[in-house]
């Protein structure tokens, strides 16, 4: 639910969030947070590499190429085609968590 105070609207910590990204500069995290968060994105990546190959993120991708949208701008990691924006998140994301 959304809070006016002084004439602005905060949605809440959805809002202060955005904030918080928006602001914040790479040098103003603490070494150990950016650290782990190099960490966490080589792990996602090399995840996604190996979940590339399962059975069902091949047959998702094999159904999503049917249904994508003609623009296909966005890379898919491990893929060489390019797929739409709805299509290649889904898929990223398919292929990154796939050993949860």
């Amino acid at each position: 639910m959304a809070v006016v105070r002084d004439g602005a609207q905060d949605a809440g910590p959805s809002a202060g969030l955005a904030r918080f990204a928006v602001q914040v500069r790479w040098e103003d995290v603490p070494a150990t947070l950016r650290h782990e968060a190099k960490r966490a994105l080589v792990n996602f990546f090399g995840t996604a590499l190996a979940g590339r190959g399962d059975p069902a993120v091949v047959t998702a991708a094999a159904l999503f190429d049917e249904l994508a949208a003609a623009r296909r701008d966005c890379t898919v990691i491990g893929r060489a085609q390019l797929s739409d924006l709805l299509h290649a998140a889904s898929l990223n994301a398919m292929a990154g968590n796939v050993f949860d």
